[in-house]
């Protein structure tokens, strides 16, 4: 487990990783950044801009490499907005989602299918959707 943790003036930055030592098997990796007041700003609106710019890229990298990339999915009823992406290149799948003034980005890198075409690596990501799903709640239910 590798944990580190970030402060600055208008946000707080903490992230756990998981992996067994030595192991070639998955890697778990779960980031929260909260927004704190600066000025003005309203945090929960700096939380909802950093998710839409975010999917924004992910959307922009899709249409730009549709062989390799699909558009965000949206999952309805995870936190105050959520989208899953999948990555066959790195063989990632990711969910972000906004919590009130948190941006929440679990990402789990899976290892052993360099041979496996993209077609045949997404549906190795679209498998471990639940999984990614409920590691996002547990730490969501964290944040409350």
């Amino acid at each position: 487990m590798n944990d580190t943790y970030a402060e600055s003036r208008t946000n707080l930055l903490a992230s756990c990783s998981w992996k067994n030592d030595g192991d070639d098997g998955p890697h778990l990796m779960a980031t929260v950044r909260i927004f704190r007041r600066a000025g003005d700003l309203d945090v929960e609106e700096l939380a909802l801009n950093a998710l839409r710019k975010a999917r924004d890229e992910a959307e922009k990298r899709a249409s730009e490499d549709p062989e390799y990339y699909q558009p965000p999915a949206d999952l309805p009823g995870l936190g105050d907005g959520a989208y899953l992406t999948l990555d066959p290149v790195s063989m990632a799948i990711e969910v972000k989602t906004r919590s009130e003034n948190a941006l929440v980005t679990t990402t789990l890198w899976l290892t052993g299918v360099s041979t496996y075409d993209t077609e045949r690596r997404r549906e190795v990501l679209r498998a471990q959707q639940s999984n990614i799903i409920a590691a996002t709640r547990d730490v969501l239910d964290d944040l409350r």
